[in-house]
């Protein structure tokens, strides 16, 4: 019998290979196909101006692989539509919508985000910022809802000059710390949609002499390798994508047997905030 072979499809962009999401991923679909005894093909989709080259369709081909992986929506759009088109079995990883027929598997982001905002509160913080993620990618969104929501579930005004748009860079939390400042009143506490903003801002905080946790609180998301050994260890949100990298393998497995019906929909909420250095209780 031949061997089956998965193609795990990653959008191109710079410094790929070095990045907690990506690796993660990796390694996940790495894991879940060692353990189901497939072979995991990586492929790196082409994004300049929204044109596929040759080898992006080349991808299709039933040589290439029995199955598709797409590690997120973004930047696969029309490799996504592709394979819809030529009846290939695909699950979309790190990504869900409960109302398309797409194959996907995600994360509770909103939830994640809701229970920071609730734990921040349990400790005595009410005037909560938050600097967001890329509001056109699927995380940045739901991460930014789970704020609101968890504001007004705890009775606290939603305030639109709390919201600070970022993009998950370092500079965004250093930005995002000046204008953090300048709000009034100054929140006493940060949620930050994403740990290299995080990051960023503890960086600005200290050149500036403002003391974090001791002036103003911080949380990150994400738990990557430097949120535990920055210049104060990060309180965060670690979530599953090495599970969504396995389970992806799983679930695409079982569709090529026929094991599993279209459309494949999972939301993991197995997400766990880690508490570390970054935030102070309030006296209440």
């Amino acid at each position: 019998m031949k061997k089956v072979t998965l193609g795990l499809v990653l959008p191109h962009y710079p410094h790929m290979f070095s990045t907690f999401y990506t690796m993660e991923l990796i390694q996940g679909a790495s894991k879940g196909a060692l353990s189901l005894g497939v072979d995991l093909l990586i492929h790196i989709a082409h994004q300049a101006e929204g044109e596929k080259t040759d080898m992006d369709l080349k991808i299709f081909s039933t040589s290439f692989a029995s199955g598709l992986l797409f590690a997120d929506i973004m930047g696969n759009e029309q490799l996504v539509e592709k394979a819809k088109e030529k009846k290939i079995p695909y699950i979309i990883l790190n990504y869900f919508d409960k109302k398309s027929e797409d194959n996907c598997i995600g994360v509770d982001n909103e939830a994640a985000a809701r229970e920071i905002i609730d734990y921040l509160v349990r400790i005595g913080h009410k005037h909560i910022a938050t600097i967001t993620g890329k509001l056109h990618a699927q995380a940045g969104i739901d991460r930014l809802a789970g704020y609101q929501k968890g504001l007004q579930e705890n009775g606290i005004p939603v305030i639109d000059e709390y919201i600070l748009k970022g993009d998950w860079t370092k500079d965004a939390g250093k930005k995002g710390l000046e204008r953090i400042l300048k709000l009034k009143p100054v929140p006493t506490a940060v949620f930050v949609a994403g740990d290299e903003m995080a990051i960023g801002l503890i960086e600005e905080a200290k050149h500036r002499g403002i003391g974090v946790p001791s002036e103003l609180s911080v949380v990150g998301f994400d738990d990557i390798p430097l949120a535990s050994s920055s210049l104060i260890s990060l309180t965060t949100v670690k979530q599953p994508l090495y599970e969504v990298g396995r389970l992806g393998v799983r679930y695409l497995k079982n569709l090529i047997d026929k094991k599993e019906k279209e459309p494949v929909k999972v939301l993991l909420n197995n997400t766990q905030i880690i508490s570390r250095n970054s935030v102070r209780k309030l006296a209440h």
